[in-house]
């Protein structure tokens, strides 16, 4: 629709492991979430907002400058660059390693609302699975087949997974996800 060519969408950034297209589509997803012109009701799923709505009847462009007007997009932008004190010097002042410093911090804070966002869609039961397989993957379990498991929803006794810290499954993890 937009005429993009193949070879466009495979040009690759320098790490080699996303293409450029690929990290536009994801960064103008992340400033349009952050503007409150799309919402994202279930993961991987992206709807327009009714602001985003009237955003495409009202602008012909939407752009970092339109985004500009929806002070949620402002504080985001502001808070990646840690809210631009006087003190700190402006982007032309900054030296190449204070300026990746600033990018990398956008990207972990857009990562980490993202994250949460994600997080807070799950179920209750999802949300203890979530947890049991990353202490599993933080090596409780000591790496043993089936070591994890999410106990039943139900009568539980509070407890919703047991980790296995060894084969014969005398030390035990017990774990309440709240």
């Amino acid at each position: 629709m937009l005429g993009i060519s193949d070879e466009e969408r495979s040009l690759m950034l320098p790490s080699g492991k996303l293409s450029v297209f690929y990290s536009r589509v994801g960064w103008a997803r992340t400033y349009l979430k952050k503007a409150g012109l799309i919402d994202s009701p279930a993961r991987a799923k992206y709807v327009l907002s009714d602001a985003g709505k009237a955003a495409l009847a009202d602008a012909d462009i939407i752009d970092n400058n339109y985004l500009s007007r929806f002070d949620s997009f402002r504080d985001f932008i502001n808070k990646s660059s840690n809210n631009n004190t006087s003190s700190q010097p402006s982007s032309s002042d900054k030296s190449p390693d204070e300026i990746l410093k600033d990018a990398f911090n956008t990207i972990n804070n857009a990562l980490a609302d993202d994250l949460m966002t994600e997080v807070m869609k799950l179920t209750p039961t999802g949300f203890e699975q979530l947890v049991v397989n990353l202490l599993t993957k933080m090596g409780y379990g000591g790496g043993l087949e089936g070591s994890a498991t999410v106990t039943p929803p139900s009568n539980d006794g509070g407890i919703d997974g047991i980790i296995r810290e060894d084969p014969l499954g005398f030390d035990m993890i017990y774990i309440q996800a709240n």
